[in-house]
């Protein structure tokens, strides 16, 4: 069942769904699940998802000024807009793709190292808090945060694809924890496609650092909980379609 006909499937559900008691909720709930094969967590929220307009964002509107868009559009220049060429070859549809596009929007928004990327384990996510448990690295970190976007991707890819089975978080082609080297395989290869010399997983960690000590984005930064680079675009990712 592709997503377009799930999502089809919950929107003929859904006013049943909101319309039913507690009970009935469990059956109709029950019934998706077992049809899809989604969790009942996302079950949940897809079923209980508002429809209509959204409403408009609580409280003062955020600005941003000429200083902000100038100090972006440098950093994605000299990047060579790396990020957003390497987001544009993954394809969500497939699993590996799904899996690329976490992990790269993963190193973007949190500036872990690739070693601490492939250690971390299912039971180290906590999507509702959007935060990382990071216990095999440097500097003793504990938990490292990560913006929407990042958890959408990874939440896609683990529902889709992983499933919700204990272990390694993001998995090799043989359903093994990956090595630390082929995740710089598969970004190089994936260089190789966008047009994109020379990748390095480091560059993720500059790129991070860049966004959160930038003296220009410092006020920026200031206004957006939780993560430093979640509420606006990443390096050449402003070209790319939102899935």
């Amino acid at each position: 069942m592709t997503r377009l006909t799930v999502h089809e499937y919950a929107a003929a559900l859904r006013p049943r769904y909101r319309a039913a008691r507690k009970g009935g909720k469990g059956e109709i709930l029950d019934e998706f699940c077992q049809t899809v094969g989604l969790h009942r967590k996302a079950a949940i929220r897809l079923l209980g998802k508002a429809t209509g307009p959204v409403p408009a964002r609580r409280g003062r509107p955020r600005r941003y000024g000429p200083e902000v868009a100038q100090a972006l559009v440098k950093l994605w220049e000299v990047g060579d807009r790396m990020c957003g060429k390497l987001l544009a070859c993954c394809d969500s549809c497939y699993c590996w793709g799904s899996r690329n596009r976490a992990m790269i929007l993963v190193l973007l928004d949190t500036g872990v190292r690739r070693t601490e990327l492939v250690s971390l384990d299912l039971a180290d996510l906590d999507l509702e808090a959007q935060r990382l448990r990071v216990l095999h690295g440097k500097g003793n970190k504990q938990r490292v945060r990560f913006g929407a976007r990042a958890g959408e991707a990874v939440e896609d890819y683990i529902e889709r694809f992983r499933g919700r089975e204990p272990g390694p978080l993001f998995l090799s082609r043989d359903g093994k924890r990956m090595s630390s080297h082929s995740v710089l395989i598969f970004l190089r290869r994936l260089g190789k496609q966008g047009g994109v010399e020379k990748v390095k997983v480091h560059r993720f960690r500059h790129t991070f650092a860049t966004l959160v000590c930038s003296p220009k984005l410092v006020p920026f930064i200031m206004t957006v909980p939780p993560a430093p680079s979640a509420r606006f675009d990443r390096p050449g990712s402003s070209c790319i379609p939102r899935a």
